[in-house]
């Protein structure tokens, strides 16, 4: 096959999104145990499924929870996952909106590394 260049999709930030530690741990080991296979381990996208960190979806509470819980996507591919509480959506969140800061500081401050490179998994 030819060589795939990758897209790059900027991580987006919402600047007035107050991070909880304790709820992005949390988040993390819903997305470690449920989420990275697809999209990537520490949010990395490998392109195989949406770039979490790029996406609009996460942002806003209502629609993560009608993706995860709902099964908004699942025409699409996107398992519904039912069984996740409130506060793991909440935690997977947190988790999200932390990567995509941890992110969009290693770039500007150029300082790529193995958890923050975005591509197709670099260093993973």
């Amino acid at each position: 096959l030819p060589p795939v260049e990758p897209l790059d999709m900027p991580a987006i930030d919402d600047a007035t999104f107050a991070i909880d530690p304790a709820k992005a741990a949390l988040g993390a080991a819903v997305f470690g145990q449920r989420c990275s296979l697809c999209h990537g381990a520490n949010a990395v996208s490998g392109g195989a499924a949406p770039d979490l960190l790029a996406s609009g979806v996460p942002m806003e509470r209502e629609s993560f929870e009608g993706v995860l819980h709902d099964g908004m996507l699942v025409e699409r591919g996107m398992p519904r996952f039912e069984e996740l509480t409130g506060d793991e959506i909440t935690g997977l969140q947190q988790y999200l909106r932390q990567r995509a800061r941890e992110v969009l500081a290693a770039q500007a401050a150029r300082q790529p590394g193995a958890q923050t490179d975005r591509g197709l998994n670099e260093g993973q």
